[in-house]
């Protein structure tokens, strides 16, 4: 059974409008409340939720898209947002990403999800979903390059091939719901309640309509609950957070996160809910009397082992802490820059690093001699390059002649290189070469397959010599990298 789910997305949004520099996320929040008794809130820059209640309220599925997007556009007219509709999360955030580009909202009805499924390029499964970019790149590799190729192989030979998440893909590719807003728990609910009224009776209730002062009493409720939450070997993702007031007044929320919930994180979520349920005085719904519990309730949760080895056996969840804490880093300081290496195919002279990992001890003499004697068929022989030129310099290499020399097809050269030609004129004479060694890449791709060689020369003007690394690729020469 499907369940249609409308999403509500602003891609410019950054991490300033939730944490507090700007009003726009509290604004939409109070519009949804009058909306929709339920929704979440998820990754920081979208709203979900389903359709089928609020649909019967507002006279259709369409007069609610259509009273949404009124709402949103009136509040803020120059804020790019996409609102979706889909028979599933997947469906209904692809749905919202092409409202933004059209700047109306977009229904896909559910007759025709199927079809516009099966001719989307696999890539979505990354830019859309919790799907690792190293399984995308085996759907490439394998020729399955849209998601109607993933569906023909069938459930069965995916699970086979990569378990739980082979089951995961074919479920997003055929339409299915993957996440439910009343899920099936599956555990042992973790409920923590912080009862702050013992506190309120020790003077602090003049205190205690303070988000912050709030959120240092229940500091300890939340350490407690994260803890419990791990002693079990699970890892939260959906937390429903409630507070109330001694008056009986009552806010909720409910927060989404795939990375799973820490005590920062939940800190974090508890901070933005009391910030807009206690900072507009004139607010109808704001509270009369100071909050006397809050609660803590996981949703849904997932296994940690589940999550801890990726198809390259590398440590998914470490990466994400390194992703976060960069983030972070990046929003403390806006002209920060940070370049961080990435694990790529292909048998550039960028990616000799990434070539050459194994799944070998390389302190032992053995294992070590073992990858040193298995070089890539194409590969430059040792010793690498120093120095990785960006960007390439062109050059023209030419034999005694002056003619030009090219590879081959046989992954010969024309002639012997003599000289090294560069754009302003100067002119290197070449002293020794080696090569070519020629490279053929993604040979099962037409789209991305690639052919190209590279040569060693080293070269000498006056009393400067120099070894440098040239590639050529369609007849053009550059220099790629240089030995020091």
């Amino acid at each position: 059974m499907h369940m249609r789910t409308l999403i509500l997305s602003f891609p410019e949004w950054n991490h300033d409008v939730v944490t507090g520099h700007n009003n726009k996320f509290d604004a939409i929040v109070s519009e949804l409340d009058h909306i929709t008794a339920h929704f979440e809130v998820d990754n920081h820059n979208s709203f979900l939720f389903p359709v089928r209640g609020p649909a019967r309220y507002f006279g259709g599925e369409d007069a609610l898209v259509q009273h949404v997007y009124t709402v949103i556009t009136s509040l803020f007219p120059d804020l790019v947002c996409g609102i979706g509709v889909g028979d599933s999360r997947f469906v209904a955030r692809l749905a919202s990403a092409q409202s933004c580009h059209s700047r109306a909202p977009v229904v896909v009805a559910s007759r025709d999800t199927h079809d516009l499924l099966r001719v989307l390029p696999v890539q979505v499964l990354f830019e859309y979903t919790d799907i690792a970019a190293d399984v995308v790149a085996v759907f490439q590799h394998l020729g399955l390059h849209t998601l109607g190729h993933v569906v023909d192989v069938g459930e069965t030979p995916l699970i086979d091939r990569f378990g739980i998440v082979g089951q995961h893909v074919f479920a997003l590719a055929t339409g299915q719901d993957t996440e439910l807003f009343i899920p099936s728990i599956g555990h042992k609910p973790v409920v923590k309640v912080s009862d702050l009224d013992n506190m309120a009776h020790h003077g602090l209730s003049d205190a205690m309509n303070d988000s912050s002062i709030v959120v240092a009493m229940t500091q300890t409720s939340i350490d407690e609950f994260v803890q419990e939450v791990s002693f079990q070997g699970l890892q939260c993702l959906r937390l429903r957070i409630s507070c109330e007031t001694d008056h009986g007044e009552h806010n909720e929320r409910i927060w989404c996160d795939t990375r799973g919930f820490d005590g920062k994180s939940i800190t974090e979520r508890l901070v933005w809910q009391l910030r807009h349920w206690l900072g507009d005085a004139n607010n109808e719904e704001h509270p009369t009397s100071y909050i006397s519990a809050v609660v803590f309730e996981s949703l849904e949760c997932r296994s940690i082992a589940s999550d801890a080895v990726t198809l390259w056996d590398v440590r998914s969840d470490n990466t994400e802490r390194v992703v976060r804490a960069l983030a972070r880093a990046v929003v403390a300081d806006e002209h920060a820059q940070i370049t961080v290496p990435v694990h790529k195919g292909g048998r550039d002279v960028s990616t000799f690093g990434a070539i050459n990992m194994s799944q070998v001890d390389l302190h032992n003499d053995d294992d070590r001699r073992s990858v040193q004697e298995n070089e890539w068929n194409g590969s430059v022989p040792t010793p690498r390059p120093i120095t990785l030129c960006h960007p390439e310099v062109p050059v023209v290499l030419r034999d005694a002649l002056s003619r030009a020399v090219v590879v081959t097809g046989r992954h010969d050269l024309s002639s012997d290189p003599t000289h090294v030609c560069f754009a302003d004129g100067m002119s290197w004479n070449v002293v020794a070469w080696a090569g070519p060694w020629p490279v053929e890449e993604r040979w099962w791709d037409p789209q991305r397959w690639r052919r190209h060689a590279r040569l060693q020369v080293v070269a000498s003007s006056g009393e400067s010599t120099a070894a440098w690394l040239l590639s050529v690729e369609s007849r053009q020469w550059k220099i790629i990298a240089s030995y020091q």
